[in-house]
């Protein structure tokens, strides 16, 4: 089966969560970017959680704070988490009965984004 080609919302919500990995490997991320990553998250809390939306507020939000989204960008990181987004799919016995080589669908929802936002901004914490 040839893999699915993402939509542009979910690839814009992968290029997020591959920046944010990025700025979270950097020692050098400058301090108001984890200020500013605190006030993502609530402002999230009102989002539908749906890919567009979702892929519509980071636009947005990333647009506000000045960060440029290159879906090129850090490709190591980005293999890491497109397989992350994997390993998150919800449980589902179906995915268990994919034939060898079938990947499952790629989902990002706001619990994902959520989560990962969380962790880098405790991983911060815990560096500084």
């Amino acid at each position: 089966m040839v893999d699915r080609i993402p939509s542009k919302s979910l690839q814009t919500i992968t290029t997020f969560l591959t920046y944010l990995e990025a700025a979270n490997r950097n020692r050098e991320t400058p301090p108001q970017f984890w200020t500013q990553l605190q006030n993502f998250l609530q402002e999230l809390q009102p989002v539908e959680d749906s890919q567009p939306r979702l892929a519509s507020f980071i636009k947005n939000w990333c647009s506000q704070h000045e960060i440029t989204l290159d879906d090129n960008a850090y490709p190591e990181i980005r293999a890491s988490v497109i397989g992350n987004q994997q390993q998150n799919q919800p449980d589902n016995p179906n995915l268990a009965q994919l034939p060898e080589g079938d990947k499952p669908i790629l989902t990002a929802n706001k619990a994902l984004i959520t989560r990962q936002v969380e962790e880098a901004l405790d991983k911060n914490a815990n560096e500084s």
